[in-house]
């Protein structure tokens, strides 16, 4: 794989063969029956949930950095932590142990993300009654569990969901704790020192609910360029925190009306097609599909033909058959009481007019067990999102391999430079012929999980997109124009540009040392750092051992954004360490150089 603005990503014809089959569009229930597969036991996936029946989550990433999306599934209390590594070859090895992150302290959920912007994506573990962790990648797919970074937050975690709160570069974490009973623990909202460390800011942020939180996904719900944060209660009123861009935010979901449910799980989408992000929520008996009024407000939509009446838990929106709108689904259990609460999942297929219709039974994914988390990613790289879940009880792990084929696609993969090296919270347009379709990256949702941050598109028949538009956290807007379809585009942040005559820069208003681009890179690489103020500034790149190889800067420099080129034509491949001293600013990131 390599970064630019086209990817191939062409897997082997033996791959496409085991994990794909031709089939019709679902016109009747022989062709609905076709398109998905279970194919967990023959992928050599397994899973044994021990303890508290809520707890069971999962986060997709590329964690080994091979081009396919891998797994990693908490497990409970008394069994190891899973780390499932795709084998591009339609099976998977557990490799948490030799990771290091076969963490046994009764994990609830996982979000993962790239917290250190070093190119790689790192993993924040909530455990139940014990602290939360955060395994750091090295690189190569191993772990290093971060010591004293302020992120480990005591618990009771249920789920946590990672975004760049301020838009300063760096992703933050919101935790959820799970307050009941004896217990009485708010919610927690971490925030970047932009140096490996995290700063506490919940009482003054103004997020610290205290409920049975279970759910969390952060998203801009009203469009104003700043992440909000939407939580799913057990037993109170939801939370919907509004981000005031100041730091601080305002808890919106009575003034708004947000319906009373008992929340277990969410997810967003723009649905309909409408240019603004809708909202599902998993309940113990209704749920609800809240729409988007394009105004800051909701509607309550119960007249759209989803009628899920049970004990909800993971939901997943997703175009199953890339034919331009995104379908639903969801994951049920009972718990204790099977019989009183439909353990039968549902899966509600967008009719592309605003109501969906409930085929999950002549899918074969209606399963029966007793369902907890789920999460969607296109684990084979043929352009349709297959479905990961898990049961704790009367049930086994599913991995629903997606057999469509025949409607035309496009994922986005984004790589940022001023904005979090994820693109988390950057918003991706893109039009093809009479349709618009919008997605927003994210890192945490359904019940205590996270899908691929790869947006896929459903083209339909489209042979051709027109335009594709990214608005980056940072405020910039990037277009391309006839993209090719059947791909995924890996889109990278441009760098900050020269500043033409009559226009005024905006000067930075905190010290930054930016993430190298590209990274990995082949002799020379670009490096932004920001300064506020006018004063002294050094930029060394060092070797592992701590040598200094180059001094890039040395000197003074006006308060403004800067970058320097380093050349390392005559430096052997390597990992190295850039470090930015500014007055009593300090800041270090890695680089890797691959020739």
């Amino acid at each position: 794989m390599r970064f630019g603005r086209y990817v191939d990503m062409t897997v082997s014809r033996a791959y496409h063969l085991a994990l794909s089959c031709v089939l019709a569009t679902h016109a009747g229930d022989t062709a609905l029956a076709q398109q998905f597969t279970d194919v967990a036991e023959r992928a050599g996936i397994g899973y044994q949930h021990s303890g508290f029946m809520y707890i069971g989550g999962i986060a997709i990433a590329d964690f080994d950095d091979d081009g396919f999306q891998d797994i990693y599934a908490t497990t409970g209390e008394g069994h190891p932590n899973l780390l499932y590594l795709n084998d591009q070859d339609g099976t998977f090895a557990e490799r948490a142990g030799t990771s290091r992150i076969a963490d046994m302290s009764e994990g609830w959920g996982a979000v993962a993300g790239d917290l250190d912007n070093d190119g790689d994506p790192d993993i924040y573990l909530t455990n139940y009654f014990s602290e939360n962790k955060l395994f750091l990648n090295d690189g190569g797919g191993r772990f290093v569990t971060a010591i004293e970074s302020g992120a480990s937050d005591p618990g009771p975690s249920t789920s946590a969901a990672l975004a760049d709160y301020n838009n300063d570069g760096h992703l933050d974490i919101y935790v959820l704790n799970r307050s009941q009973a004896e217990v009485d623990y708010a919610n927690a909202l971490l925030l970047s020192n932009g140096d490996g460390s995290f700063a506490d800011v919940t009482a003054w942020s103004g997020t610290g609910n205290r409920g049975t939180s279970l759910a969390v996904s952060s998203f801009d719900y009203d469009a104003d360029g700043y992440q909000d944060i939407y939580i799913a209660n057990e037993f109170e009123l939801d939370a919907l925190y509004n981000n005031s861009r100041d730091g601080t935010f305002a808890n919106r979901a009575k003034e708004l009306g947000l319906p009373h449910g008992a929340g277990m799980g969410v997810d967003f989408s723009d649905y309909d097609n409408d240019g603004d992000l809708d909202v599902y929520v998993s309940n113990l008996q209704r749920d609800f599909l809240l729409q988007n009024n394009g105004d800051g407000t909701f509607t309550d939509r119960e007249d759209v033909g989803i009628l899920n009446d049970t004990m909800a838990w993971g939901v997943n929106f997703f175009d199953h058959d890339n034919d331009g709108d995104e379908d639903l689904y969801v994951v049920n259990g009972g718990m204790i009481w099977p019989k009183q609460y439909s353990e039968d999942n549902v899966f509600y297929l967008n009719n592309d007019d605003g109501t969906f219709t409930e085929v999950a039974r002549q899918m074969g994914i209606a399963d029966g067990g007793d369902g907890r988390a789920s999460a969607c990613a296109d684990f084979n790289n043929d352009g349709y999102a297959d479905i990961f879940m898990i049961n704790v009880a009367r049930g086994r792990v599913r991995l629903y391999r997606n057999n469509n084929s025949g409607n035309n696609w496009l994922t986005v993969r984004l790589v940022g430079t001023s904005s979090n090296r994820n693109g988390i919270g950057a918003t991706v347009t893109i039009e093809a012929g009479n349709s618009t379709q919008i997605r927003e990256v994210s890192a945490g949702a359904s019940y205590a999980s996270m899908h691929s941050i790869d947006q896929q598109f459903g083209l339909s028949r489209s042979s051709l997109v027109d335009r594709a538009t990214v608005r980056w956290p940072s405020g910039t807007v990037q277009e391309l124009t006839n993209v090719g379809v059947n791909q995924t585009l890996v889109i990278v942040e441009p760098l900050p540009t020269a500043v033409s005559d009559g226009d005024t820069p905006r000067t930075p208003v905190v010290f930054r040392l930016n993430q190298n681009h590209p990274n990995p890179f082949n002799a020379a690489t670009s490096i932004e750092f920001l300064t506020p103020k006018a004063g002294p500034v050094s930029l060394v790149i060092y070797d592992l051992k701590g040598s200094p190889l180059k001094r890039l800067v040395a000197g003074r420099r006006d308060a403004g954004r800067h970058v320097v080129l380093w050349d390392a034509s005559g430096v052997a491949s390597g990992l190295y360490i850039y470090k930015l001293e500014a007055g009593r600013f300090t800041q270090t990131r890695k680089m890797a150089l691959l020739k």
